[in-house]
């Protein structure tokens, strides 16, 4: 249990806020792809549901990533930095 505390703490300090969001949405899809074929055993219906939202949480990843590599690579690296405050 500590082991997963201190890996929970360390990817909390190396990962910014856009990684974080993009490891949700992967897990998010990949749990749901997982817990769908359990549940499509018993309930196909409820599986097929289950499918259409990991599959819009693996577009959601996608297209995260698309428009986050696209606004770097056009914009944010020809915005100056923010100029640092006296304290």
């Amino acid at each position: 249990m500590e082991s997963l505390k201190s890996r929970l703490v360390e990817w909390n300090a190396r990962t910014n806020e856009r990684q974080k969001l993009q490891h949700v949405y992967l897990a998010v899809a990949v749990l749901g792809i997982l817990v769908a074929g359990l549940i499509t055993l018993l309930f196909p219906d409820l599986g097929h549901q289950i499918v259409v939202v990991a599959l819009a949480a693996l577009g959601a990843f996608f297209l995260n990533a698309v428009i986050w590599n696209l606004l770097k690579a056009a914009l944010i690296t020809y915005l100056p930095s923010r100029p640092r405050r006296k304290q």
